[in-house]
C-alpha cells in the first residue's frame, strides 16, 4: 500500500500530521508553506506558531526562509497583478480570496495586515532549536517545573562529564585501601581511565530515559580477605623455597624422559623462564606486588596443574 501524497495546500491544520521525507526533498519549503497557511487562514499570530528543529543552523535558516517568504507573500498581495514565481503563494492567495465570506478587497488587507503584524513581531516568532525551546519553557514557568529562576544552558557538556570522571576516579581510586589498589591494576589493564569513564557517562546523560540493566545472573564480587591471601602468599613462598629444585627437576625428567608432557608447550626454555618468574612472584613481600608481577608475567601457568593435566601426552595418561 502506498503512502499518499503530501498536499500542502489542503492538508487539515487542526490536527497531528506526519510527514516523512528524505534529505533534499523540500521539508524547509513546505515547513514554510504551512507557517504562511496558519498565519493567513488561521489568523495566528507568530508567537503563537511553534517551529522545532535540531541545530542552530536549521533554526537560523528557517527563520531566514519564513521571513522571505512572509515578505514575499506580502508583496505579491501588495501587487497582485505583479509576477511571482512562487506558484503555491498564488495559488494559496486565490483560494482565500475565493472562499472568503467577505469582499475581496476587505478579505486582502486582512491578509495584508496579518503579514505585515508578522513582519514586525517576528522577533518574536517561536522558532527554536529542541534545547532552545525547552530552556524558553523553562525560564516561563520555572516555579511550576521546580527550576531555578536563573539558569544557564550548557551546550557542550564534555568538560562536566570529564570533571566528574576525574572526581569519582580521585575518590574512590585514588590512594587508599588494598582492595582499591587491586581494582585499580584491573582497570588500568583493561585500559580504563578517567577519561574513558568520561566518555560513558556522556552517552549515559545524553539518553536520559534510559535504564541500565545487569544482568539477572550476575553474582556479586568475592569478598577480597588480604590477610588470607597474605598468608597464603608467605606459604607459598616457603613451600618453594623448600621443593622448587625438585619440582623443576621432576618436570624436566617427565619432558626429556617420560615425555610425558607435548614438548611444543613444555619446552625447557619455556620451564626456566616460568620458573624465573615464579622466583620474582614469591620474593614479592606483598599481596599487592605480587599481583601486579603476576599481571606482567606469561609463563606463570606452565607449573599450574591444570595447564599440566592439559597438556599430557598419550605416554602421560
Amino acid at each position: 500500500m502506498s503512502t499518499p501524497a503530501f498536499d500542502l495546500l489542503s492538508c487539515p491544520l487542526d490536527r497531528l500530521q506526519m510527514v516523512e521525507a528524505s534529505a533534499g526533498t523540500g521539508k524547509t519549503w513546505t515547513l514554510c508553506g504551512l507557517y504562511l497557511r496558519l498565519l493567513l487562514e488561521r489568523g495566528l499570530e507568530v508567537q503563537r506558531i511553534l517551529v522545532v528543529t535540531f541545530t542552530n543552523a536549521a533554526s537560523a535558516e528557517l527563520r531566514d526562509r519564513i521571513r522571505s517568504r512572509i515578505f514575499d507573500t506580502l508583496t505579491h498581495l501588495r501587487r497582485p497583478a505583479g509576477p511571482t514565481d512562487d506558484a503555491f503563494t498564488r495559488t494559496l492567495i486565490q483560494h482565500l480570496l475565493r472562499t472568503s465570506s467577505t469582499p475581496p478587497q476587505q478579505t486582502a488587507d486582512t491578509l495584508i495586515k496579518r503579514l505585515e503584524l508578522a513582519l514586525a513581531s517576528f522577533d518574536e516568532a517561536a522558532i527554536f532549536t529542541i534545547h532552545g525551546f525547552c530552556r524558553r519553557a523553562l525560564a516561563d514557568i520555572p516555579f511550576s517545573a521546580r527550576m531555578p529562576v536563573a539558569m544557564e544552558l550548557v551546550h557542550d557538556d564534555s568538560a562536566w562529564c570529564t570533571q566528574v570522571a576525574a572526581d569519582y576516579w580521585r575518590q574512590h581510586l585514588g590512594p587508599g585501601s588494598a582492595p582499591t589498589a587491586l581494582l585499580l591494576d584491573a582497570l588500568t589493564r583493561k585500559k580504563d581511565t578517567p577519561e574513558s569513564l568520561a566518555r560513558y557517562l556522556k552517552r549515559h546523560v545524553s539518553l536520559p530515559l534510559t535504564t541500565v540493566l545487569w544482568p539477572p545472573h550476575l553474582e556479586d564480587p568475592p569478598h577480597v580477605d588480604l590477610h588470607a591471601a597474605q598468608a597464603t602468599l608467605q606459604q607459598a613462598q616457603r613451600l618453594w623455597q623448600a621443593h622448587r629444585q625438585a619440582v623443576l627437576e621432576g618436570l624436566v625428567n617427565a619432558i626429556e624422559v617420560g615425555r610425558a608432557l607435548k614438548r611444543n608447550i613444555y619446552k625447557l626454555e619455556s620451564l626456566e623462564e616460568s620458573a624465573r618468574q615464579w622466583d620474582r612472584l614469591l620474593a614479592c613481600p606483598t599481596v599487592l606486588q605480587a599481583h601486579a608481577v603476576a599481571s606482567a608475567s606469561d609463563k606463570l601457568a606452565l607449573l599450574a596443574l591444570d595447564k599440566m593435566r592439559a597438556s599430557k601426552t598419550k605416554e602421560g595418561q
